[in-house]
């Protein structure tokens, strides 16, 4: 969302005496770029199977039996992994987690993403909140680069 807003100011700033016909083709891509990047922040629920791409730090309005899901990078070569606490797991109960490798094999060492998928189960309110860090290590110490939190709202 904060890219499309961006490519819309970027695109609203350029004023009559820009959008020349040299420049058209620049110009075309640009309103190109915006119609992609908007178009990309309205579909957080897909109409297949109504999984929505959660948002961090806002509140992210479901509905009962509709599954959500978070996308983090991580590198678990280095220990380093994302825990996931749920606050109310009779809100909403982590249904599966897939680790997606790099693309390259041959890049030794070099992290992925983790994708965890839930579903809502019932009305109401909970949070999501991922820490990085060692899953041996008892003295976790929060820090905004290691934690983050997504508010999930479930309504009928």
């Amino acid at each position: 969302m904060k890219k499309a807003l961006i490519a819309v100011c970027l695109l609203m700033s350029l004023t009559s005496a820009q959008l020349m016909p040299a420049q058209s083709s620049m110009n075309v891509a640009a309103v190109e770029l915006v119609g992609r990047l908007l178009t990309a922040a309205q579909n957080t629920a897909a109409p297949d199977d109504q999984t929505m791409t959660l948002e961090e730090g806002l509140l992210n309005t479901l509905t009962v039996g509709q599954t959500a899901q978070v996308t983090l990078s991580a590198n678990p070569t280095t220990g380093f992994i994302w825990r996931c606490i749920i606050g109310d797991e009779t809100v909403a109960v982590l249904k599966n987690v897939q680790y997606t490798a790099p693309e390259d094999p041959a890049l030794a060492g070099v992290g992925g993403a983790f994708t965890w998928r839930f579903e809502t189960l019932v009305p109401g309110e909970t949070t999501l909140t991922f820490h990085y860090c060692r899953d041996w290590e008892e003295d976790f110490i929060e820090t905004p680069g290691n934690t983050i939190v997504y508010y999930l709202v479930v309504t009928e």
